[in-house]
């Protein structure tokens, strides 16, 4: 559990961003209130309302899995050769399109439904936590 700093609740390390010049490897301030921060205060709006919006960290998120060797989850996506889609890794507005018309809602994850295939279209849907939950490669 870490503070925020803006709007002092306690929330989990996933709820901030990542800052490698920080102490702890976090910002101080959590994801919405860092993003609600951003707009205030950006004249490039466009830009803030891009990666503020929570299907741009999916994206982002995906894209590390599979191409960033230094990532955590890396052995278990790129490292057993699993890719994400040219269209997908080279724009997040195909990605975020591809969301909406899917289904996309606060709340659900991404979920690829052949374990052992790519990010791409007909692969990945929209699912509850405990959807995932029971749809694991088998070991």
């Amino acid at each position: 559990m870490k503070l925020c700093t803006q709007c002092h609740a306690p929330k989990e390390r996933s709820a901030f961003y990542k800052d490698p010049t920080s102490p702890d490897g976090l910002k101080t301030q959590c994801k919405e209130c860092y993003c609600k921060n951003q707009m205030k205060h950006s004249k490039n709006t466009d830009r803030h309302i891009t990666e503020c919006h929570p299907t741009y960290h999916v994206w982002e998120s995906m894209k590390a899995r599979c191409d960033n060797p230094n990532e955590k989850g890396y052995k278990n996506y790129g490292g057993r050769g699993i890719t994400v889609c040219e269209v997908w890794r080279n724009s997040f507005e195909e990605f975020e399109k591809w969301a909406i018309a899917s289904g996309y809602l606060k709340g659900l994850t991404l979920d690829r439904r052949d374990n052992d295939g790519d990010y791409e279209p007909d692969n990945c849907r929209w699912v509850s936590w405990l959807v995932q939950a029971h749809n694991k490669r088998k070991r």
